[in-house]
């Protein structure tokens, strides 16, 4: 989990380099997603999406970013706090926990860790350890993505193929100007492939649901509501 949070934290910093410094306001939004667990915790399953455009990627990590939401066989049973959050805080504290059956005390659990556990590395791990890689951390090749990406215009309506074209691009001028690390093929077609959209435009940040509201949905729901 730790794994995962700190090759976000990469992946953010890289977004950031593609990011235009103008307006400001995105810019410095973005960069404060590095100290949000929240943040770091949707890139992560942001990476585990398959390629899609930004609309899209908004649409799934809305639903992620909502600090309660109800679930359950009837999708209302229950209230939950968010996912990401909740499975850190399982993982790591010691909480006094309260519910509509009274309170408890929760301790980590370790199984949340997963330490040893992975059938392969997150595809967020993969995908910083293969950009470092190639080399293409490097300062004088970041000048080189920033000039690339920062010209262009990214907002939701941009399509998930596209990615592959500007990353490809990307290796191209890299190349070009003897940055790229040497590396297998495959190391190249997985960044071709894999490296997601900067998320840069989109807000990270909790949306927040108060739950009195969702326990008046509960209070108001009928079998009827189910179909």
């Amino acid at each position: 989990m730790f794994v995962e949070e700190e090759a976000a934290k990469f992946l953010i910093l890289m977004d950031a380099v593609r990011c235009p410094p103008t307006p400001p306001n995105i810019f410095t939004r973005h960069l404060g997603n590095f100290n949000q667990h929240l943040a770091k915790g949707l890139y992560s399953r942001y990476y585990g999406y398959v390629l899609m455009s930004l609309q899209e990627a908004n649409e799934h990590l809305e639903r992620d970013r909502r600090t309660h939401y109800l679930d359950g066989p009837s999708d209302v049973d229950w209230i939950f706090r968010n996912d990401i959050l909740r499975e850190r805080e399982e993982a790591v504290y010691v909480d006094y926990v309260a519910t509509d059956d009274g309170h408890f005390w929760h301790c980590p659990v370790p199984e949340r860790l997963r330490i040893g556990m992975w059938s392969q590395p997150p595809m967020v791990l993969r995908m910083a350890r293969a950009l470092r890689a190639a080399g293409l951390c490097r300062p004088a090749a970041l000048r080189v993505i920033a000039d690339h990406w920062r010209g262009l215009v990214l907002d939701e309506s941009v399509e998930g193929f596209r990615t592959r074209e500007l990353n490809r691009r990307t290796l191209e001028l890299l190349d070009e100007n003897n940055l790229l690390r040497r590396r297998p093929q495959s190391d190249y077609d997985f960044i071709v492939n894999e490296w997601r959209l900067p998320l840069y435009p989109l807000d990270m940040a909790p949306i927040n649901v108060d739950p009195q509201e969702l326990r008046h949905i509960q209070q108001n729901w009928s079998p009827a509501d189910w179909y």
